[in-house]
């Protein structure tokens, strides 16, 4: 008989062991992820979220092309496509508020400009509050940013209708320059815009641009000039003569 308890006793014994063994198993399979993984899961999130400087977005950027503004305003999947892409940009300030300013899109290309409207497309910046306060209402700038998200939004427009306007969002941003700069000859004096106001006439083109300058530039007269400017809602101002 106590043979016989001693054998079961054994037995009992060996299962447990086995039983504990599976359990140990089970046990490392639930171990929680190694700090290399998680390490490397944080690695992949901080360089989808990361802010870019302006000298590296400059690094990596793209020109915004008018065909690609076009095409987003047609086509939702098309716009969502370029999320991630970082782009250079001219833009028009439309509005400034609290945390970010709503622009247009400017762009010069070899087929000339071409603007959009605030009721068809804008951009939403998300400057620093440094650049934020700088700018002024219908003033004209280029930019640099990381596109982060594309949204639309319906807004009934008075004695036109309802319109469908496409947002683009950059929050990782930064102003690249409100100057810029042109070659043509001055021509004559425009004294009903100031005293300093010149008309600018271009090769091949017969308008005449009226340029605010800082200084009298009169000795220039009849010359070709290359000369740098600022867009405002005064028009272009603060010019002055590039050696």
């Amino acid at each position: 008989m106590k043979k016989w308890i001693a054998l079961l006793l054994t037995a009992v014994m060996c299962f447990s062991f086995v039983a504990c063994g599976d359990n140990n198993e089970a046990s490392n399979n639930n171990e929680p992820q190694t700090d290399e993984s998680n390490s490397q899961q944080e690695e992949n999130y901080n360089s989808e979220t990361a802010t870019l400087t302006k000298d590296e977005m400059m690094n990596s950027a793209q020109a915004l092309t008018r065909e690609e503004i076009e095409k987003s305003i047609e086509n939702a999947a098309f716009a969502k496509s370029l999320i991630g892409n970082v782009y250079t940009f001219g833009g028009t300030i439309e509005s400034i508020e609290e945390d970010h300013a709503v622009t247009t899109f400017y762009i010069v290309d070899e087929n000339g400009n071409y603007a959009t409207s605030e009721f068809v497309m804008v951009a939403n910046l998300y400057l620093t509050t440094d650049e934020l306060i700088t700018l002024e209402a219908e003033q004209r700038l280029s930019f640099v940013g990381k596109l982060e998200d594309v949204t639309s939004r319906e807004e009934t427009i008075p004695d036109w209708g309802t319109e469908t306007i496409v947002e683009m969002v950059f929050k990782n941003v930064a102003v690249v320059t409100d100057r810029f700069e042109e070659t043509g000859t001055l021509h004559s004096q425009n004294a009903s815009y100031g005293e300093n106001a010149w008309n600018i006439k271009f090769p091949n083109n017969d308008y005449l641009s009226v340029v605010h300058f800082r200084d009298d530039v009169s000795s220039y007269k009849g010359t070709e000039i290359t000369y740098s400017y600022k867009i405002t809602g005064d028009g272009c101002v603060d010019a002055y003569i590039v050696e």
